[in-house]
């Protein structure tokens, strides 16, 4: 069983450090001690006495512990935001929302900004988060497709704050490329919106959150000439990253190797 544990978790790269000693702890006991009473019990090592006895302390540690953790997690889940998002992600954003208390964010993007948005309803979680896009017939919620469509979409939800993505999915040649749209060009100049949350340089690509002060126009909006620079920008980038990522690869790759011949 030690062997199990040691395979199973010890040597699993997603536990941090920190939280080792929990595991060895709430293995012993659910795991440990439970199998050894058992066993004890049925060479004739204990009585049932000290089974039972041994069994309401395990059970009294679990809801002592069990109740300072869940109240725990609502005060600190999220604080610390890399733990949950890693080296990418909307960090400064995250961090941002978790000192709002009961506002509207509305928010729209890529996956990093939908799979994480419980990050932004705050801590504790009091503000109102809804996904930005244009509902349909039959439950339909559609993305917006145009500049003018998504300055009415956020007018009409009323929000405090806009969380966004640059663009809709992390690359216009890649499988979802049909529904990229490069939402913070569309309304980055807009008086109505003030910037409060850059993050240019973060993976898989930057994220923005805005202050909404007023209501939005479509007159701000890009001309076609602007969108078309404004991608090209984009994919320039994407390339510049795309062959850093390759050197890097090669550089790892060249290291690995060394070692190996050093060995």
């Amino acid at each position: 069983m030690g062997a199990v544990y040691w395979i199973t978790v010890l040597t699993t790269p997603k536990w941090y450090p920190t939280y080792i000693l929990g595991t060895i702890f709430i293995t012993l006991a659910l795991v440990w001690t439970p199998t050894a009473l058992a066993l004890g019990r049925s060479r004739g090592f204990m009585s049932r006495r000290i089974v039972a006895a041994a069994a309401a302390v395990i059970v009294l540690l679990a809801v002592v512990l069990g109740r300072d953790q869940q109240v725990q997690y609502a005060e600190q889940h999220y604080k610390k935001v890399t733990l949950f998002l890693g080296e990418g992600g909307p960090q400064k954003a995250y961090t941002f929302a978790q000192k709002l208390q009961h506002k509207r964010i509305g928010i729209v993007g890529s996956s990093e900004i939908i799979f994480g948005q419980y990050g932004f309803f705050g801590n504790p979680p009091t503000n109102e988060v809804e996904y930005i896009g244009v509902p349909g017939p039959h439950g339909a919620y559609r993305l917006v497709t145009s500049c003018s469509q998504f300055m009415e979409r956020i007018n009409a939800g009323n929000y405090d704050y806009v969380i966004m993505s640059r663009e809709t999915v992390d690359s216009k040649e890649s499988e979802q490329g049909e529904f990229w749209y490069p939402i913070y060009d569309w309304v980055r100049r807009d008086p109505a919106l003030k910037l409060v949350i850059a993050e240019p340089t973060i993976v898989p690509q930057p994220d923005y959150v805005f202050k909404v002060e007023g209501q939005l126009s479509p007159k701000y909006c890009p001309t076609k000439e602007q969108e078309e620079k404004f991608e090209e920008e984009v994919e320039v980038e994407e390339e510049a990253a795309e062959l850093e990522a390759r050197e890097a690869e090669q550089e790892e790759a060249a290291e690995a190797e060394g070692e190996e011949a050093v060995e």
